[in-house]
């Protein structure tokens, strides 16, 4: 399936697939994908619920990739 063809979901997967993305994120890069109003927030409401979207793990990431250039201690 061509990714201009993804559902909201399968897009939001896809991006989280190549590294962890906030919710705010996602909910930018997928705005202009969203046909009818809510249905984006349903779909990250529903990977959220099942542990596919994690604030947590996503600032322990930028630490991660972040911390060899600026140090670890800067960046928390």
């Amino acid at each position: 399936m061509a990714f201009g063809q993804l559902s909201l979901k399968g897009r939001a997967l896809k991006l989280l697939a190549a590294r962890e993305h906030s919710r705010h994120e996602l909910e930018r890069k997928l705005a202009a994908h969203e046909e009818e109003p809510g249905q984006l927030q349903a779909a990250l409401d529903d990977l959220q619920a099942r542990g596919f979207i994690d604030e947590q793990s996503v600032v322990d990431s930028l630490v991660h990739r972040r911390a060899g250039g600026l140090g670890a201690e800067r960046i928390r």
